[in-house]
């Protein structure tokens, strides 16, 4: 049997777009962050960096950070994997 992990990576269908969409803007981890005042940490955007748009979990308030910075719908920020 698998790890959990192993298992877990095999259910994800999707990925977010962060690193292209950071990249296509020209921002930062630490840019994104400051831009939306509070609602994302750095630790966190530093986070979904690291795993190349992988992501475990990911709340509304969040959500509507990335797209408010970003200036994406939620439909431009994640992609099939």
């Amino acid at each position: 049997m698998l790890p959990r992990t192993a298992r877990l990576r095999k259910l994800v269908l999707m990925r977010m777009r962060l690193p292209e969409l950071l990249r296509e803007r020209g921002m930062t981890a630490y840019a994104l962050a400051m831009g939306s005042e509070g609602r994302l940490t750095f630790s966190v955007v530093y986070r979904w960096m690291r795993a190349k748009g992988g992501f475990e979990n990911l709340t509304r308030a969040q959500l509507e950070a990335l797209c408010q910075v970003l200036g994406v719908g939620p439909g431009e920020l994640f992609t099939k994997r």
